[in-house]
């Protein structure tokens, strides 16, 4: 029983001594706040983290953020993710698309020696919704109804195309 004992000791003080890892092997967490306009927190943002340079072949994870805009994503390969967010309901588009958003998509690294990252995804401006009908001014009759919109430098204007033909708005 001595003999054990003195087996079993060394090993328990060392695991004492050890931290434990809250995630398996070669997995981490990327955390953080979501911050709409005026830097207030969004309540209720869908936040997704893209691995760098693997494409996208399954369905995307959504976490949301809770009433302070705090997220937390784990389960997560070592590497480099791009992460952003939305929330449709209080009119802010995906923040990984440049229309919906000037800045750079936040990124957050995590190894084995940093397994928690930390991030902070800005969205706005808010989003509107364009719907009407488009009609040729000489005929009345509509229009093919695809165009595209394209954001421009001054968030007051906009500029889309239909066809061959442009337009421009303010």
């Amino acid at each position: 029983m001595d003999r054990v004992r003195r087996l079993l000791l060394p090993v328990l003080a060392i695991s004492f001594l050890t931290p434990a890892q809250a995630t398996e092997v070669g997995e981490g967490v990327i955390q953080g706040v979501v911050l709409g306009e005026g830097a207030r927190p969004v309540r209720g943002a869908k936040v997704h983290a893209e691995l760098k340079g693997v494409p996208m072949a399954k369905k995307i994870r959504y976490v949301e953020t809770d009433a302070n805009g705090f997220f937390l994503i784990d389960q997560l390969k070592f590497g480099i993710y791009y992460v952003s967010a939305e929330n449709e309901e209080e009119e802010y588009g995906d923040s990984g698309f440049s229309f919906f958003n000037d800045q750079p998509v936040p990124m957050a690294q995590i190894s084995a020696q940093h397994r928690i990252a930390d991030v902070v995804v800005n969205l706005g401006p808010k989003a509107g919704i364009l719907t009407g009908t488009i009609s040729d001014a000489a005929t009345g009759k509509p229009m093919p109804a695809g165009f595209d919109l394209a954001q421009v430098k001054d968030r007051t204007k906009w500029m889309g195309y239909i066809g061959s033909a442009r337009i421009f708005g303010c």
